[in-house]
């Protein structure tokens, strides 16, 4: 199958798009911009690439986790305002700012020792309704790529390690 020629990618286009429009307006129902989002997501990610190797979490162990628990996994490895400009591609400054920003509203908190920026327990509070929708919406995008039948397609032809889709996107600087 090639992406280009399906003509049902219309149809999974606008789900895809219908997804990514839900999950920004429930991220500003949050009262947080996209990108503040991006950084707590950056972050989140780190504490689950840290709970990867050593433990495996439930959604509701997740939305309860305490301080004591976050310091212990983010021990592992440090995560700094550089780090997370960096896997963002943005500069550090808007990072800076956005951190310092989330660490008004206590969903961030630094390491007072090691400098390294961490979830709090408050971002835990949030996950509880949050990832629970995110997931729920995944799966309405999930069940329309199926209904459309590119999903099938996409999983039969499409072999993430060998198959890479050459887009103007990144050929493109904004």
């Amino acid at each position: 199958m090639r992406i280009n020629s399906n003509q049902e990618f219309s149809n999974v286009g606008y789900a895809f798009l219908m997804f990514i429009t839900d999950y920004y307006k429930r991220v500003s129902k949050l009262k947080l911009t996209f990108d503040e989002m991006m950084v707590l997501n950056t972050v989140a990610a780190q504490l689950a690439y840290n709970l990867k190797s050593s433990e495996s979490l439930s959604i509701k162990d997740l939305s309860n986790l305490k301080d004591e628990k976050i310091v212990k996994i983010f021990k592992r490895s440090k995560l700094s305002i550089l780090s997370i400009a960096n896997i963002l591609d943005q500069p550090k400054e808007s990072i800076r700012r956005r951190v310092n920003r989330l660490i008004s509203l206590n969903l961030l908190v630094k390491d007072k020792k090691t400098g390294g920026i961490m979830l709090t327990e408050k971002y835990s509070e949030i996950l509880k309704n949050f990832s629970v929708n995110t997931l729920k919406q995944l799966s309405y995008l999930i069940q329309d790529m199926e209904e459309i039948g590119f999903l099938s397609d996409l999983l039969k032809d499409m072999n993430k390690k060998s198959v890479r889709i050459t887009t103007k996107e990144n050929e493109t600087n904004y």
